[in-house]
């Protein structure tokens, strides 16, 4: 059972590199709800899992009441944040990356990229945001967990992507349109 109360939130937790799956094992084992982005296993090379992130798990708690029992668990380097003060990370993130994580899709992590905010109107991602970062067959698009300046990488349909600026209705007629011209121009252009 979580030590979770109302204000609970999700933290990213800095931890030794290759112990962030024990670092978790002893967090849940002291109550906390843990949530640990694993990579998946390249069939070819091993069977063996690492952390999406490496060096950073999230955990839930009530930062007022939990903060030493994280900080002082073996393995844990610190809370992340911006200066001293540790800072939440939205739900909206963690779900996001279960919804990566747990979709039949390949990802990768990536460094975040400059590009155009977009949104995953069909398939199994729909209704995330992110940033357009490659423009091929497949474009790729780019969930941001902003607190890490790090991100993940999902390779998605090109018609499944729409300027996040469109209006619901808008996007669905133009899927398929729009974006597959926008995309044509883009690759062109990249050539």
């Amino acid at each position: 059972m979580a030590l979770m109360t109302q204000r609970a939130s999700w933290f990213a937790v800095q931890v030794e590199t290759l112990k962030e799956k024990l670092v978790a094992r002893v967090l849940e084992w002291k109550g906390y709800d843990c949530f640990l982005p694993l990579r998946r296993p390249e069939a070819r090379r091993s069977l063996r899992s690492y952390a999406l992130f490496p060096g950073y798990l999230f955990c839930r708690f009530d930062l007022s009441d939990r903060r030493s029992l994280v900080v002082t668990t073996p393995g844990v380097l610190r809370l992340v944040g911006r200066g001293a003060l540790p800072e939440p990370v939205p739900d909206h993130e963690i779900e996001a990356l279960h919804r990566i994580v747990d979709s039949p899709l390949p990802y990768e992590p990536v460094e975040v990229e400059t590009g155009g905010p977009v949104r995953i109107v069909a398939g199994p991602l729909r209704g995330l945001e992110g940033v357009l970062c490659q423009v091929k067959a497949p474009c790729r698009v780019v969930i941001e967990v902003s607190l890490l300046q790090r991100a993940v990488a999902v390779e998605v349909d090109a018609r499944w992507v729409v300027p996040a600026w469109r209006r619901d209705e808008e996007a669905r007629h133009h899927a398929g349109l729009a974006l597959v011209s926008g995309v044509t121009r883009a690759a062109r252009a990249a050539r």
